[in-house]
């Protein structure tokens, strides 16, 4: 028994002897700095010269124009007659939806030739689609003609959108026609166009862009120059279409800074003879 305790204390200060005498792991901490993330440097916006940002805006503009070739959609039927159907439609321009009237004639065979009605102003406020345009499409209508009016931008159903000196206008008026094949009872071939008030500025404006209207009327219509037009009722460009931010209904009418409306008359109406 005394030899076996004796091994044991041996055994057990030689183990101790050994730890002690080898050094204990040193523990190594590498701390590695964040990178910072790149960052990219804002380019500085040009700013636009006045008669770049008035460029699609003017006749040459237009006339350059992508327009669309949607679909017009009928949203409802509103009234029904021995002479016509009248529908409310939808249909798409210029990234917006566009509410309007269609009146399809009961007399004569389809396809029939299409008159496009251009509405007068309104206030928005107060406005209902076919306003402005009903008597004279149910008069067409009686003589076998389909006629279709768009509401435009900002009024009625319509969603609201830029209208710079009427272009807003002309381009949902344009869109309208290039929707017409989708109507089956509508000859696209054959259009002419009617135009009361600030719709006969409209229609104006349609005429010198398009060529698919084949005759036109112009009933009481704008008939002062761009320049008069635009001295008294032009945007704030200066503060909103050269920031590009002329976005509100607020600032879709208004009054220019002085001597605006001379320097952008030959702009506006320049045109090929």
């Amino acid at each position: 028994m005394k030899k076996f305790l004796l091994v044991f204390l041996v055994l057990l200060v030689s183990a101790c002897q050994s730890s002690a005498g080898t050094p204990a792991p040193q523990l190594v901490v590498t701390i590695i700095p964040d990178t910072p993330t790149p960052t990219k440097s804002p380019r500085p916006t040009a700013t636009l010269t006045t008669e770049q940002a008035m460029q699609p805006y003017t006749i040459e503009g237009l006339r350059d124009r992508d327009f669309e070739h949607g679909e017009i959609t009928v949203r409802e039927t509103l009234l029904e007659s021995p002479h016509f159907t009248r529908y409310l439609i939808e249909y798409p321009s210029d990234g917006l939806t566009v509410t309007g009237i269609l009146q399809i004639p009961t007399i004569g065979e389809p396809p029939y030739p299409v008159i496009v009605l251009n509405h007068g102003f309104f206030s928005r406020y107060v406005y209902t689609s076919g306003d402005g345009t009903d008597r004279a499409a149910e008069f067409l209508n009686r003589r076998g003609y389909l006629t279709v009016s768009s509401d435009y931008r900002t009024w009625g159903g319509s969603e609201t959108g830029e209208s710079l000196f009427y272009s807003g206008l002309a381009i949902d008026v344009v869109n309208l026609m290039n929707a017409l094949p989708s109507i089956p009872e509508a000859d696209p071939e054959r259009i002419g166009m009617w135009g009361h008030s600030m719709g006969g500025g409209v229609t104006l404006k349609v005429l010198t862009i398009d060529s698919r209207i084949k005759a036109a009327v112009l009933y009481s219509s704008v008939s002062a120059d761009f320049a008069d037009i635009i001295e008294r009722w032009g945007p704030r460009l200066c503060r909103g279409c050269l920031r590009g931010r002329t976005r509100t209904r607020m600032q879709l009418i208004g009054h220019p800074p002085a001597g605006f409306a001379a320097r952008f008359n030959r702009l506006l109406l320049r045109r090929d003879d």
